[in-house]
């Protein structure tokens, strides 16, 4: 399949494949084991499931995901997914300090 094909069948599936994922009455361990178990296929399958997983639950998917990162068995394609799902949602060094600024700012009294 090519990529524009995997991106129509990724664009189209989305959407039922998170609601798939947050219906499922399965322990977040086992549907995190589904993610890396399907990160071996085409791309495109593992892509979706791999969405609806770090929408629905990215902290509790992480030690998995990060399992995934260092499977040899796992494409290209899909680490680079989980790398950048990582690099949106965990928080930077940088966040931290503006976070922790903006508490300290906020227990300032101004006159």
């Amino acid at each position: 399949m090519n990529s524009a094909a995997q991106r129509k069948v990724a664009h189209a599936y989305a959407a039922p494949i998170r609601y798939l994922f947050r219906c499922l009455q399965i322990s977040w361990e086992e549907k995190a084991l589904l993610i890396l178990e399907m990160s071996s296929l085409p791309p495109c399958l593992p892509r979706l499931f791999i969405d609806a997983g770090c929408r629905e639950a990215f902290r509790r998917l992480l030690p998995t995901l990060n399992l995934a990162l260092s499977d040899e068995q796992v494409s290209s394609e899909t680490k680079d997914l989980i790398r950048r799902h990582k690099k949106d949602r965990e928080p930077s060094e940088v966040s931290e300090a503006w976070s922790e600024l903006l508490t300290q700012a906020s227990l300032v009294h101004w006159a």
